[in-house]
């Protein structure tokens, strides 16, 4: 249906001042929403209160819901209109005017019941202006000046300088003072919070950093001052980085742009150094440098991932053979391992303790080397003192007697108990020390200790077996923190590609493109933890001497 619609705005003598617009729908709709096809604005009109249907028989009005419409000064539900019809559709007239060529409909409308100025009167009537009182604007004003000084000013300060107003005052809950404060202390200070001469030792005198170091005594460098001169942080404040009294918390400076002004570019400030750029997590970070034993017994030195280091630990473990879902042949039969079997956080979160054979390998790998005495199990320990144990053993069956093996010389297999004559104690012992030398042989082959660790044979005839100690960095990660507890929510396999791991010598830390997974710089990203410098790293180095020679530099921290 074509329909013209005209709305007057505005009537004067001249005439009236309209506009005009067409519309092309199956119907039009009266009412105050913005989807009808004739707005009407006024909030006196419900949302959808009318429609304008052409049927074989002409047009018809129909109310919608409760929606009150007239014709001819009566309420309809549905009407046929004719040219000339005007219905009431709430303070809006809306007339049927004659289709012109193409056209339906046609239809005029105007806001011939506007609202009243009753309220605006009304709003008028109940003001009341401050100069209508009898207070005026210079004594109101020159009053709450005078209130301010003395509260915020004079009470204090006499409070402060007169001691017996400072006694006077000192349990009240509200101190004279008080309004001073410029926020509430921080957590690791509270317990001197009511005692504000300790670090504002003279009124009026902003703190210094005698005041913070009088209690922070050791606190150190950040970085070598005869090989880094621009990190010599006796020229600085403490307050620098220190801002105290914004609430519970922590009080380091949480700004990257402060760690950068060095970082983003330390090769131009030192040209010697090896410490690569970094002034975002997110997008300027180095790829992670773990501790990691690259040969045989040496110390562990830092290494970047992305060089893929292998780790020459002296120890043979598969992970990915101890991670099988079925589970591991074990003497009780097959058991499911998980991470958590072996590896445990310590007790503040931070790092994982050591694993021990005894708490976490014993219970599949039984030191057991004798099928026919199963009872006996060597300790996990020196290789010295396994050799004597085993030396002992041997030597204490054959004198005991009893041996039923069918090799074994007579006095060995004698009745136990049987005294034994000079030689024949002598032939149990030389059978006892041979058993021992062929069961150390295999125990320090690949069937026990060699399942494991390297063993290096004896070098000589009086020399015993040897086996190299692990060295494992345990601290991987020295120049950050990483909390495991903080990301229990995580699995292991999150970051650590342990079931993958077919060697020993893969390093199973994460690089940094997995943490990124999920933390990002400072600059806000959706669904990623912001991540500033000191989430991961902090500032002062214990390895590093004292910031300050002395308790005494006095130097200004404001």
């Amino acid at each position: 249906m074509e329909s013209r619609v005209v709305f007057i705005t505005k009537r004067t003598k001249a005439g009236a001042v309209s506009r005009d617009s067409r519309v092309g729908a199956d119907f039009l709709r009266f009412g105050r929403s913005a989807d009808c096809e004739v707005h009407l604005p006024d909030p006196r009109v419900m949302f959808l209160q009318a429609e304008l249907h052409r049927r074989e028989a002409g047009l018809y009005i129909e109310a919608i819901g409760d929606g009150d419409v007239r014709l001819k000064g009566s309420v309809v539900m549905t009407a046929a209109v004719r040219p000339g019809d005007v219905i009431a559709v709430g303070p809006y007239d809306v007339t049927i005017g004659e289709p012109g060529e193409g056209e339906d409909a046609a239809i005029q409308v105007e806001l011939v019941r506007p609202f009243g100025d009753d309220l605006a009167q009304l709003r008028a009537r109940s003001r009341t202006s401050l100069g209508a009182s009898w207070l005026g604007k210079r004594g109101v004003s020159w009053g709450l000046a005078a209130l301010v000084v003395l509260l915020f000013l004079v009470i204090p300060v006499v409070a402060y300088m007169v001691p017996g107003v400072r006694e006077a005052t000192r349990d009240w809950p509200i101190k004279a003072d008080t309004a001073w404060s410029s926020g509430e202390i921080s957590n690791p200070h509270k317990f001197f919070a009511e005692d504000c001469a300790v670090c504002h030792q003279k009124a009026f005198v902003p703190v210094t950093d005698a005041a913070c170091t009088a209690c922070h005594k050791t606190i150190q460098q950040h970085a070598d001052p005869k090989q880094f001169a621009m990190a010599d942080l006796r020229g600085s404040g403490c307050q620098s980085c220190h801002k105290e009294h914004e609430g519970p918390r922590p009080i380091v400076l949480n700004n990257d742009a402060f760690c950068a002004q060095c970082h983003a570019n330390l090769a131009a400030l030192v040209p010697k150094t090896t410490l690569k750029p970094a002034a975002d997590f997110g997008a300027t970070h180095p790829e992670f440098q773990p501790l990691v034993v690259t040969e045989l017994g040496a110390a562990p030195r830092r290494v970047s991932l992305a060089d893929r280091p292998r780790e020459m630990a002296g120890l043979a473990f598969p992970h990915n053979k101890h991670l099988t879902p079925q589970g591991v042949r074990g003497p009780l039969g097959m058991t499911k391992l998980e991470c958590a079997s072996c590896h445990q956080a310590e007790r503040g979160g931070l790092l994982m303790q050591p694993v021990r054979m005894e708490a976490a390998c014993s219970g599949c790998h039984q030191l057991k080397f004798d099928p026919a005495r199963p009872d006996w199990v060597l300790p996990h320990g020196r290789p010295n003192d396994v050799a004597r144990l085993v030396r002992g053993l041997y030597d204490g069956l054959a004198l005991r007697g009893g041996v039923e093996e069918p090799n074994a010389p007579a006095p060995v297999r004698r009745r136990p108990g049987t005294p034994l004559a000079e030689p024949e104690r002598l032939e149990a012992l030389a059978w006892a020390d041979r058993r021992a030398g062929e069961t150390l042989r295999v125990i320090f082959g690949k069937s026990v200790c060699g399942t494991c660790h390297i063993v290096d044979p004896p070098a000589g005839a009086m020399a015993e077996w040897s086996v190299r100690p692990p060295r494992i960095a345990q601290h991987w990660l020295a120049k950050s923190m990483f909390r495991h507890d903080r990301h229990e929510v995580f699995g292991c396999d999150n970051c650590h590609a342990a079931t993958k791991s077919e060697s020993s010598e893969d390093v199973l830390i994460p690089g940094i493109a997995v943490c990124r997974n999920c933390h990002t710089g400072t600059t806000p990203v959706v669904n990623k933890v912001s991540s500033s410098c000191i989430s991961c790293h902090g500032f002062h180095r214990p390895e590093l001497g004292p910031m300050f020679e002395t308790a005494k530099s006095g130097l200004s921290t404001n």
